[in-house]
């Protein structure tokens, strides 16, 4: 069975009622934007209803009842790295204490064993179900360990469900062979000081575009969500709107763009990685801060034959 196969299995098995789907990433990382569509797609099978679904940004408590589905999008935010997911998840549970968790395949990391202290306690708290689905066996170890009331589930990261040519096809994206090597190198916090320091001459060295410099879709977005604010229009369902059904698209296709034209790609960023694998190209995937990468890779890349772990 694929990693397409499994996740939808999952999905299927999860969801099984309404739900509402959190955390969406109205950012410029096309990683976590590839993780969005690929949860849609997955979602879009399921016999169920999205009744409610936004950005941490967007978000605005509604009147759901308890039966309803509380679904947090995958990535690698679930810890103190990246804490504002992580305080966005307490507001919820905080919220809906009733209701149902589903956290879609996360990798888990925390600097502050403190704060994991007091992250663990607010789970304890919450009085429905809650299921954790992780992306390696180190994330899932860790929950294992000390979340007691919590179930876990290892599954695929979301974006290897990608259907990419499908994506290209649908959009006219040309899907080329390419030329030279691209190495794609993070430059936040879960870069690695000096893991570029043997990239060859010639070789191209970049972030994802969308994160090198503003879009200019963007900047339509930020004149435009002004003009409707200044008129007393809805801007958080203008935002939802634009991000749903144009912004999130200009982001993939950046990305599919950027990738597409190399023939080898050579990356600290497991998106990257990923989408390179995705469209047949020579992948070396080199490892984040905390080892996320490796543990994705060992789990659900390992057989692949386009792309190793440098």
């Amino acid at each position: 069975m694929g990693n397409r196969e499994v996740l939808q299995k999952a999905i299927s098995e999860l969801v099984t009622g309404d739900y509402m789907l959190l955390d969406l990433p109205y950012f410029a990382n096309v990683g976590d934007v590839m993780i969005w569509q690929s949860a849609l797609d997955l979602l879009e099978k399921v016999p169920h209803r999205c009744l409610y679904a936004s950005s941490i940004e967007n978000y605005n408590r509604p009147q759901l009842s308890s039966d309803v589905i509380i679904l947090f999008m995958g990535g690698g935010n679930f810890g103190d790295l990246w804490v504002r997911h992580q305080e966005f998840r307490h507001r919820v549970m905080n919220d809906f204490p009733e209701n149902k968790i589903i956290q879609l395949p996360q990798s888990v990391f925390f600097k502050d064993e403190d704060y994991m202290m007091q992250d663990i306690e607010t789970f304890e708290k919450h009085r429905g179900e809650i299921v954790v689905c992780l992306r390696d066996e180190k994330s899932k170890t860790i929950i294992d360990s000390y979340y007691h009331n919590v179930k876990t589930l290892l599954l695929p990261d979301m974006a290897l469900s990608f259907d990419v040519r499908t994506y290209c096809d649908k959009h006219s994206i040309k899907i080329e062979k390419g030329q030279g090597t691209l190495y794609v190198e993070r430059h936040d916090s879960e870069a690695v000081p000096g893991d570029g320091g043997n990239k060859a001459t010639g070789v191209t060295v970049a972030d994802w575009p969308s994160m090198c410099s503003t879009p200019r879709a963007m900047y339509l977005f930020w004149i435009a969500r002004k003009a409707v604010r200044l008129v007393g229009g809805d801007v958080d369902r203008f935002t939802d709107r634009c991000w749903n059904k144009w912004l999130k698209d200009v982001m993939l296709k950046s990305g599919i763009k950027f990738i597409a034209r190399y023939e080898k790609i050579c990356s600290t960023r497991l998106h990257a990685a990923v989408l390179g694998m995705l469209l047949g190209k020579k992948v070396e995937m080199i490892d984040n801060s905390y080892g996320k990468c490796k543990g994705v890779y060992d789990l659900w890349l390992r057989e692949e034959s386009n792309i190793e772990m440098k």
